[in-house]
């Protein structure tokens, strides 16, 4: 299981635990698939009415491409993202904390956001980058409506070098 953060809960008020169980992320006919099912669900004495899955992928590296292909929920109250932080936050407990690379709270750690979707917004997709410039009102961000959002698999990606930072559509 993930270890819950101060407060029993994930940084945007999530209402699911996250799990490690095949029933929240799997694949299938090459396809991975994670899975929000509403059931009841305890974790370190916090019961919730949802489970879901949350990935997370550890490489660091400068500039290259990232491309992710992704066919994207429907509904209120999912909101599926895609997204890299700096291996320097400050994450108790963490991968890169455990390495002691630690330093850094969100958002001056960075934080690239490749894909983000609202339930609550079917079918507009939006990319953004979070720093302490813009704390609390991201003003670095752009999206576009995707009619097929939900329906077909799409691709998203992020190509950075020294020269050109940003998401790709």
């Amino acid at each position: 299981m993930t270890k819950l953060p101060a407060g029993g809960s994930w940084y945007n008020g999530e209402i699911q635990h996250y799990t490690n169980r095949t029933t929240n992320s799997f694949v299938q006919n090459g396809v991975l698939n994670l899975v929000a099912k509403k059931e009841s669900f305890t974790d370190q004495n916090v019961t919730k009415q949802y489970t879901s899955a949350r990935l997370n992928s550890k490489f660091a590296f400068t500039y290259g491409r990232v491309e992710i292909r992704a066919k994207l929920p429907t509904g209120l109250g999912t909101w599926p993202a895609i997204w890299m932080l700096g291996k320097n936050i400050n994450e108790d407990g963490a991968y890169w904390d455990n390495l002691g690379f630690d330093k850094t709270p969100w958002p001056a750690c960075g934080e690239i956001d490749i894909m983000e979707h609202w339930g609550s917004n079917q079918n507009f997709v939006q990319s953004a980058m979070h720093t302490p410039s813009s704390f609390g009102n991201t003003v670095n961000h752009g999206g576009r409506i995707l009619l097929t959002a939900s329906s077909n698999f799409h691709n998203y990606s992020l190509k950075w070098t020294p020269d050109i930072n940003g998401c790709l559509w």
